[in-house]
């Protein structure tokens, strides 16, 4: 998919389309714009073209990396000023490394112990990541996740990272 498809979709230029894309940082005129740039990104899946940004720099054209996030405080229908804010700064962390996010999740079941029971643990985890669309590089957990979240999380992804305020017992980073 192209940045003018992107454009196309959200009613924005193409010039500002990259802008967004390029730069998370980028102070566009509305943050709702700006949002639906990302977010229509996201559904189409667009990479930028590296090939042609190395050939347009000169240097070797650097790997893509592909980023699953699950946030475990809120479900979907939910939101959460600081876990929005949390999920916003990874994202412009995860573009600015070369990163793409894939799967933004939002199951609050991982996050309780005494909430749920293993097996509706187990059947989240199996459709977040049978619903996945492309092979990813690793999943972000942002919140707290349950030991019993963690178990079920490791059987489909090796590459894990936490951002939270709680001990995971230094079973991921």
């Amino acid at each position: 998919m192209s940045i003018t498809k992107i454009a196309a979709i959200t009613g924005a230029s193409v010039s500002t389309v990259a802008r967004v894309l390029r730069d998370p940082e980028h102070k566009c005129h509305s943050m709702e714009l700006k949002e639906r740039i990302l977010q229509t990104a996201r559904e189409i899946g667009y990479v930028p073209n590296e090939a042609a940004k190395a050939l347009k720099s000169g240097s070797a054209p650097k790997k893509i990396f592909h980023i699953n996030i699950l946030l475990t405080r809120v479900n979907s229908d939910e939101t959460d000023p600081f876990y929005s804010e949390m999920l916003r700064l990874v994202e412009i962390e995860v573009r600015k490394s070369g990163g793409l996010i894939e799967n933004i999740w939002r199951h609050a079941v991982f996050s309780s112990e005494k909430k749920t029971d293993f097996p509706e643990i187990e059947k989240s985890a199996a459709q977040m990541f049978h619903d996945a669309k492309q092979k990813h590089d690793g999943l972000i957990l942002i919140g707290k996740c349950s030991q019993k979240g963690l178990k079920s999380l490791k059987r489909y992804e090796k590459n894990l990272i936490s951002i939270n305020r709680n001990s995971t017992t230094y079973e991921v980073d």
